[in-house]
C-alpha cells in the first residue's frame, strides 16, 4: 500500500515538474496552468503576493507566446488561449492592486504596477501580438 502511494506521488510530482516547461498545445500544458499554477496561487496570502503572482503569470504567458512564435507554432487558437489567460490574470492583478490601495498600501500598489509594466515592456513584440489591450496604469 505504501509503495503504491509512493509511486503515485512520484509520478504526479514528475508530471508536475515536466509540465513547467510547456506551452499552449503541449500535452502537459493543462497540468501547468490548472494544477501547478493554481496550487502556487493558493499559497499566496497577501494582496502584494497575489499581485506579484498574477504579474508573473502574465509574464509566463508572454514568454510562452515568444516560444511559440520562435517555433512557428503561434496559431490563432494559441493566441486566443493566451489572450484569455492574460486578460483573466490582468483582472485579478488589478483587483489585488485595488485591495492594496483599499488597505492603505498605495506604495505597494504603485510598486506592483511598476513591476508589471517592466515585465510587459520586456516582451513588446508578442505583447502586441497577444493582446493590444494589455496596458498598465500607474
Amino acid at each position: 500500500m505504501h509503495l503504491a502511494i509512493l509511486v503515485i506521488l512520484l509520478i504526479a510530482g514528475g508530471t508536475s515538474i515536466a509540465a513547467e516547461n510547456t506551452a499552449p498545445g503541449d500535452t502537459l500544458y493543462p497540468v501547468k496552468v490548472t494544477v501547478n499554477e493554481e496550487v502556487r496561487g493558493a499559497l499566496m496570502f497577501s494582496s502584494e503576493a497575489k499581485a506579484r503572482w498574477h504579474a508573473r503569470q502574465i509574464e509566463r504567458r508572454l514568454e510562452e507566446a515568444e516560444e511559440l512564435k520562435a517555433r512557428g507554432e503561434f496559431s490563432a487558437e494559441a493566441q486566443a488561449e493566451l489572450n484569455s489567460s492574460i486578460n483573466a490574470h490582468m483582472e485579478s492583478f488589478e483587483a489585488e492592486v485595488d485591495e492594496m490601495k483599499a488597505e492603505g498600501n498605495a506604495e505597494a500598489a504603485a510598486e506592483a504596477n511598476a513591476d508589471l509594466e517592466v515585465k510587459l515592456n520586456l516582451h513588446p513584440e508578442v505583447r502586441s501580438s497577444v493582446d493590444s489591450t494589455v496596458n498598465v496604469s500607474i
